[in-house]
């Protein structure tokens, strides 16, 4: 899936979902984070545990995790 199709889901998630029961876009943004660091993390502990870290999604994965750790590190601040 490309960026923009992530994008535009995101935004229709919200529009269409979340927007009239009053919760806050930025809100739903932090959410969405913390929910993606969840997954992404997921995914480097599997490969850790079953010794399977060479493979490119546990390196795609594992850099999407650190990014967004310190992204979201970055916004606490």
């Amino acid at each position: 899936m490309k960026q923009a199709d992530k994008d535009y889901a995101i935004e229709y998630y919200y529009e269409h979902l979340l927007k009239d029961k009053g919760i806050n876009y930025d809100d739903y943004l932090k959410t969405m984070d913390y929910f993606l660091l969840y997954e992404y993390c997921e995914w480097v502990m599997l490969g850790n545990k079953y010794n399977d870290t060479d493979p490119e999604r546990f390196k795609s994965y594992s850099i999407k995790a650190k990014d967004l750790a310190k992204r979201i590190a970055r916004n606490k601040a």
